[in-house]
């Protein structure tokens, strides 16, 4: 007792209860010695989404964060730029979705709103093709729906979400911008025409996405997608998306993020911080299959394909709008259901033509690169690519068309022996495990010897074979028979 009464242990016991006091375990507790109770990173409410938002993707059907939403989410809520590379169906788009609705939904957007003209954009959203544009509009507005977001801080009922691209008339996307844009999903070449009409004012965007980004800085879209950025202002938070990142392109993206941008997925840049999270996204489930076939047997090897009930629902690629036609009015006349998609159609039958393959009207859509990228459509047997792409990373965004969203799926290439020097590139480039095959009256053996132990000639993408490469033969006979002895 005599001790307990000294001044001295008073006074340190009286310090000791203080400290405890204003500890962050007492400050945050709910009752004395209760351990805090933390929502699991791998969860929405890990990733601090407000409650409507949580329920929003509940009445989507997403039970939990993808790895790149998890990673994303979080520094784009904090401000940050993001450069983020992803494989195909990893769930990108509502991986900026969903923290750029909650800050419109918080007014996070609206620190300048005094200064804000009547056709205002907040975000703004670039897509290489219509399509795109038109899916990744359709996703904002089904979350902003299922949010049930009946009115925000500023009094509106809802938030203006919004699309333009070509193939359709001006007007009425002129009419539609005329109150503003909370987002505005666009494709650049017509958004620069919209500018130059007056119908919005991107000085006050304050988001920019650049979405399948490697696509929009390279050659065909840069200079429209620069001269849209020269009209932003400074500051502007930015994001970008695609799951291929060429090496010609990383220099534009880093140049084009501010200072302390994190990265998410692909190579680590020297002084970047990487983004956290338990785990990268898992490659697509595509099981690669290359068939050996002779060029003009094609055609008949895909009619063989569908008659043999190996795919209820195919998506063909070819390079040209011609063959797309021709492939499909083949395909139609020994009675398959199909259609073909490229640039020469209007956009209402383009957009009538991918609907009606998306709800199993159609069995085979046959179309060019224009659905290359970020088209999703659900539980799609195959991709076959019936011409080789040009581009090795344009590869894997057409097989990325299957096997998205946790589903499996399959990706037939047609390889012939003109481009065979050509597919070997897109195997190595893409370090792609690929299962090689024929199937017997499609190939003959002897032609394609004489087409590659021919004198030296360009095959169809350009490339030079030589006398020296006798071992390309080798190799794709190897491959098929090793295959074959495998199967057995």
């Amino acid at each position: 007792m005599q001790l307990l009464s000294s001044p001295l242990v008073v006074l340190l016991l009286l310090i000791a209860v203080v400290v405890d006091a204003f500890s962050p375990t007492s400050l945050h507790s709910h009752a004395p010695h209760t351990p805090i109770k933390r929502p699991s990173e791998n969860s929405w409410a890990g990733l601090r989404l407000q409650k409507r938002f949580q329920r929003s993707c509940e009445k989507l059907g997403w039970e939990q964060p993808t790895p790149v939403q998890s990673q994303a989410i979080p520094p784009i809520s904090e401000k940050r730029d993001v450069w983020i590379e992803a494989p195909t169906g990893s769930g990108k788009t509502a991986a900026f979705a969903l923290p750029i609705l909650q800050k419109l939904a918080s007014n996070e957007m609206d620190m300048f709103l005094e200064s804000r003209s009547r056709r205002f954009v907040s975000v703004l959203v670039l897509s290489p093709t219509r399509e795109l544009t038109i899916q990744t509009k359709d996703v904002f507005t089904k979350i902003h729906e299922a949010s049930n977001m009946a009115q925000t801080e500023r009094g509106k009922t809802e938030l203006s979400i919004r699309a333009v691209y070509g193939g359709v008339s001006i007007n009425p996307q002129l009419t539609s911008l005329q109150s503003g844009s909370d987002v505005l999903v666009a494709t650049p070449g017509r958004l620069l025409d919209v500018v130059k009409n007056n119908g919005c004012d991107l000085s006050s965007v304050r988001f920019l996405v650049l979405d399948e980004a490697d696509k929009m800085l390279s050659p065909g879209f840069v200079n429209e997608v620069e001269e849209v950025m020269s009209l932003l202002p400074a500051g502007c938070q930015k994001a970008v998306f695609s799951a291929t990142f060429p090496f010609k392109v990383r220099p534009k993206v880093h140049k084009m993020l501010s200072e302390g941008y994190v990265k998410v997925g692909g190579e680590q840049a020297e002084g970047v911080e990487a983004g956290q999270g338990e785990e990268e996204s898992p490659a697509p489930d595509i099981k690669h299959r290359a068939l050996l076939v002779d060029e003009g047997k094609r055609t008949s090897l895909l009619k063989k394909l569908i008659e043999d009930s190996i795919y209820s629902r195919l998506l063909v690629f070819a390079n040209t709008k011609y063959d797309c036609e021709r492939i499909a009015k083949k395909l139609r006349t020994s009675g398959t259901v199909a259609v073909g998609l490229h640039g020469d159609l209007s956009q209402g039958a383009r957009n009538q033509r991918l609907q009606d393959f998306k709800n199993r009207e159609i069995s085979v859509l046959v179309t060019t690169d224009v659905s290359a990228r970020g088209i999703d459509v659900e539980s799609l047997d195959a991709v076959v690519n019936f011409d080789l792409p040009r581009s090795p990373a344009e590869f894997m965004h057409r097989c990325g068309r299957t096997g998205r969203a946790g589903a499996s799926g399959d990706a037939v290439s047609f390889v012939h022996a003109e481009c065979s020097s050509h597919w070997d590139l897109i195997v190595k480039r893409n370090d792609l495990d690929v299962t090689v095959d024929e199937i017997e009256g499609f190939r003959n053996e002897q032609e394609w010897d004489a087409l590659l132990d021919n004198a030296t000639h360009l095959d169809s993408f350009g490339g030079i074979k030589s006398k020296t490469k006798k071992s390309k033969k080798d190799k794709l006979r190897e491959a098929a028979a090793a295959e074959k002895k495998r199967t057995r």
